[in-house]
């Protein structure tokens, strides 16, 4: 059920073919494959579309009544539910607004989610479980149509990202309503599954993500075509906008929209159907079960507590041994977080338990280990030796994890078949190893066109070092945008303003082109990989993406939108960092929920970044890994 966002032919069947208001019928878009229930001769098997453009919730009598014209062809809402007689699926759209005022407009709020709720109470069996989405308004002050038609003088009148605020504030008392009125329905009927679709959150989803997902930022704003008579041109590729005609949206659009809607809902709808909702709860069941081990490389980024077994007692590198790190699973373990790690997360979704650090003793390895130590780089030591940069004494660069992995295979497999069977079932990660290569060159006054040069070599270093090993699945992690990391923005902070984005973001460009440059390498190593070894799975964990997917989605994921920038642990100007003041030493604060920040010391990430950027790598990697097994 509902308007023209859902429509798929039943509003041409009323008003016939020749009516000026058919100007939908050669392009109308929509991903619902349910027919309109007013075409003949079509299949109902699977369910029907009842929904007519330019429908009203309420009955055309209530505008009437406000001297508000409405379409003689409006179905409003009850009238559909007539229709409708064993499935209802309705959408609600908030009236049109013609003339009225804002505040007038608001009044009609607690009307429309009255009459939601009747109808929807009308249809739930207190017996038997009924799935129902609920959708509501995108924020239509960002709407094309909605920005011409009311477009102000006023700069207050808009917000940072170009749209009027007081038509996003509508909406937002519209679903704050509706969210109420819902959980009460949840009350009424505690065996109904009645869920709650946050339009208004996708569309935000892909209007700051935009040019991650692949629209063009700049038409953000825009419509692909133009509304009006026959010869309105049509923008070149509408994949690339989110609006189609200035109020309702393009494929793509609705595309990405239902991704992060079904992301949300799909756990209550489908209960641990995916692996992306169980990365935080239940065991997978089907294909992903055969992946019995995991095997993790890498650096601080994935170090389970190596680095604290390698090091002295008495060591500055033992911050990751004691308290804040570790504070949200109630103890240090020697993670550089303040709980869980990425890897940790794979382990959870997958149904295995945490893998235990390779150098720990007594304890199971039955599913793997963790090779992973803080500090590392990919390249050996002796590369940057001669190139005048110092590394860590503790360094254990890629091949020698790898090599502690042989001996761990040697040791623990029957034979060389048994080895080989047992590689088959695993999983093998290599983390975002090469932060350190160039975090240190860095730090050490090495400039970005010279670490540049370096960037080959660790990326050959790293193939080849796998090719050796014979693996069937490995994950190779890209690096995140490091000129968004505190640590980079204070140590390398730039009195140009040039040197930062222009996305509202205050990264450092250079940096992040930099990660750019080292990912799309890595990207084209692992496609010869595949290539060279078509019966092996070997994936690619855009740690780049997720980073920006909650650096520009923060405040819709729980993060605090002015501390994006900021680390929780730290001390020391706009990034809360220092250098010589590091987390975990004598005195430094430590903010009171870690879960609202992205950074945990300003080159680490907190559990809940983590726990992010896990799902949002999981949502593309999945379908190689169900392959795989």
């Amino acid at each position: 059920m509902g308007g023209s966002t859902s429509d798929t032919g039943n509003y041409i069947r009323i008003v016939g073919q020749n009516s000026k208001d058919t100007i939908s019928a050669p392009k109308f878009l929509g991903l619902s494959l349910l027919n309109p229930s007013l075409a003949r001769n079509s299949s109902f098997k699977h369910g029907a579309n009842f929904a007519v453009a330019g429908s009203t919730v309420l009955n055309s009598s209530f505008y009437k009544a406000k001297n508000v014209t409405i379409p003689a062809i409006n179905r409003p809402l009850r009238a559909q539910l007539q229709w409708l007689r064993s499935f209802l699926n309705p959408h609600c759209k908030s009236p049109s607004d013609y003339g009225k005022s804002i505040r007038e407009v608001r009044n009609y709020v607690p009307y429309v989610v009255k009459e939601t709720i009747q109808v929807t109470r009308a249809r739930v069996d207190p017996v038997r479980i009924i799935q129902s989405d609920r959708f509501w308004g995108l924020p239509i002050g960002c709407a094309p149509r909605y920005l011409f038609n009311f477009k102000s003088n006023h700069t207050s009148a808009y917000d940072h990202e170009g749209c009027l605020k007081a038509f996003n504030h509508l909406v937002k008392y519209c679903n704050k309503l509706l969210r109420s009125a819902l959980a009460s329905l949840r009350r009424e009927f505690p065996r109904a599954t009645v869920l709650y679709g946050d339009y208004y959150g996708g569309y935000q989803h892909i209007f700051r993500s935009g040019s991650h997902l692949g629209f063009d930022r700049r038409s953000r704003l825009k419509a692909c075509m133009g509304s009006g008579p026959p010869g309105v041109p049509v923008c070149l590729d509408p994949r690339r906008f989110i609006s189609w005609d200035g109020l309702h949206l393009t494929q793509e659009a609705h595309r990405q929209i239902t991704k992060f809607i079904l992301k949300k809902i799909s756990r209550k709808l489908i209960p641990f159907q995916s692996l992306i909702l169980s990365c935080c709860s239940a065991s997978p069941k089907g294909p992903l079960s055969l992946i019995e081990t995991v095997y993790q490389l890498g650096d601080s980024t994935a170090d389970a507590g190596n680095l604290i077994r390698i090091t002295g007692s008495n060591s500055e590198d033992k911050v990751s041994a004691r308290l804040p790190y570790g504070e949200t699973l109630g103890k240090p373990t020697g993670r550089f977080s303040d709980g869980l790690l990425i890897v940790d997360y794979i382990s959870k979704a997958l149904g295995l338990p945490l893998l235990n650090p390779s150098l720990a003793r007594n304890r199971s390895f039955e599913h793997g280990a963790n090779f992973a130590v803080g500090g590392s780089t990919v390249l050996n030591s002796s590369f940057y030796k001669a190139k005048n940069v110092a590394v860590p004494a503790t360094n254990t660069p890629l091949r020698a994890q790898l090599q502690w992995l042989r001996s761990f295979l040697n040791s623990t497999c029957k034979s060389l078949s048994d080895c080989a069977e047992r590689l088959r079932r695993s999983l093998v990660i290599v983390g975002e190893m090469g932060s350190n290569d160039f975090f240190l060159s860095f730090l050490q006054g090495k400039s970005i066109r010279e670490v540049r040069t370096y960037v080959p070599y660790v990326v050959q270093e790293t193939i080849q070092e796998l090719i050796q090993l014979g693996l069937s699945k490995v994950i190779v992690f890209g690096d995140y945008p490091i000129g968004c990391g505190p640590i980079y923005l204070s140590n390398f902070k730039s009195n140009d303003s040039s040197a930062y984005d222009d996305d509202d973001d205050g990264c450092l460009l250079a940096f992040n082109d930099f990660v750019q440059y080292r990912n799309n390498l890595v990207r084209s190593a692992l496609a010869s990989l595949r290539r060279e070894f078509p019966r092996a799975t070997v994936l690619f964990g855009d740690y780049y993406g997720g980073y920006q997917h909650i650096l520009r989605n923060g405040s819709h994921l729980g993060f605090d939108r002015s501390s994006r920038l900021k680390a929780c642990c730290g001390t020391g100007g706009p990034y809360n960092v220092n250098i010589g003041a590091r987390c975990g030493s004598p005195g430094i604060p430590v903010c009171p929920d870690p879960s609202r920040f992205i950074s945990w010391d300003g080159l680490h990430l907190t559990q809940e970044a983590h726990r992010r950027i896990t799902e949002f790598i999981l949502e593309q990697i999945s379908p190689g890994l169900i392959r795989a097994t």
